[in-house]
């Protein structure tokens, strides 16, 4: 028989404090790459810096 044990008392987290990922997909499409004339490389590098612009606006907002 298991002994009794008394509940301990819940706290609330902030989690304003707490620091938060989000995963992101990204999928650079073929036609894109051909519309833009890009390399590979280059249209990488563009996905990217638009998830860098985002990530930045996001930070002001919050």
């Amino acid at each position: 028989m298991q002994a009794f044990r008394p509940h301990r008392r819940r706290h609330a987290r902030d989690s304003s404090k707490q620091t938060k990922y989000v995963e992101l997909a990204l999928v650079g499409d073929h036609e894109y790459v051909k519309q833009h004339s890009y390399s590979d490389d280059d249209s990488l590098m563009y996905m990217l810096e638009a998830i860098n612009i985002a990530d930045l606006v996001s930070g002001i907002i919050y």
